[in-house]
């Protein structure tokens, strides 16, 4: 009890030292959540004991770092999130439509094949290419649309925005506390590559493309302030903005995709 109290009244003296923030998006009373009880910087009280809870940015014991900082930029990231729902921003997924959403391995394929060009882009520093690689990008989803139909592209689309634009100013509070907090978001987006079944998932594999657009939008000097409070996906905007024209995709198929898919809906079932 003592450390989680010690560690929440850390993370608000962090928070406090540090201003980040994009339009209407607001600081919060924070709380750790453990076993029924809610850790302040005020005390432990039970939840029921706690006027205007839902004012409250909340995060889980379990989803702590080691490192503060880190869990501060986990209490901005969910304060970003909050705002979006008490606003009913329209750009909220439905997560019950993604029960529904295509098995499709050449989808996945093309899946796959647009993260690979978005790592590309976020790791050159040559503007000509970052944009080479982010129009080729746009041509593979715009590919991706025909495949899997308006309703679940816009699903996709609404997700990486919400969990993208939350994840941004994580990332840019914990740049702006240490640059060397740049190199660990860059290897959770890596990390998140590099295992294959988070495709088959609909809220992991769309969890960390909108970091990376944005990250991409940064560099390319995109307004991305002006996203907070825009009715615009990510990708709309970006089609709005950035000139692209439709091409040919040249890909080779992943024959290890198509046996890591068989096995996951082996294990679906099962299950």
């Amino acid at each position: 009890m003592e450390e989680l109290l010690s560690r929440v009244i850390k993370i608000k003296e962090i928070l406090d030292s540090v201003t980040v923030g994009f339009g209407n998006i607001k600081r919060c009373p924070v709380g750790i959540y453990k076993d029924g009880k809610l850790y302040t910087n005020l005390g432990v009280y039970e939840l029921n004991e706690i006027e205007n809870i839902n004012e409250y940015s909340i995060v889980n014991a379990e989803a702590l770092y080691q490192d503060d900082v880190i869990n501060a930029g986990l209490f901005i990231k969910n304060m970003t999130e909050n705002h979006f729902y008490r606003c009913k921003d329209v750009r909220l997924p439905n997560d019950l439509l993604a029960l529904d959403y295509p098995n499709v391995y050449l989808n996945y394929d093309y899946l796959s094949y647009e993260r690979k060009l978005l790592l590309k882009g976020i790791s050159t520093n040559d503007c000509y290419l970052k944009m080479s690689f982010f129009r080729m990008f746009l041509n593979v989803r715009d590919l991706r649309k025909q495949m899997i139909g308006k309703e679940f592209s816009m699903l996709e689309y609404q997700l990486e925005t919400i969990e993208g634009l939350s994840q941004y100013i994580m990332y840019r509070f914990l740049v702006g506390y240490d640059k060397k907090y740049h190199k660990f978001i860059k290897n959770i987006i890596k990390d998140s590559l590099t295992e294959i079944n988070s495709l088959f998932s609909f809220r992991y594999r769309n969890i960390y493309s909108g970091i990376m657009i944005l990250l991409m939008f940064e560099d390319l000097g995109v307004n991305i302030e002006e996203l907070y409070d825009s009715n615009d996906t990510l990708y709309q905007y970006a089609v709005k903005h950035l000139n692209f024209i439709k091409e040919p995709i040249p890909l080779k198929s992943d024959k290890a995709l198509l046996s890591k898919l068989n096995e996951y809906n082996e294990n679906v079932s099962e299950k």
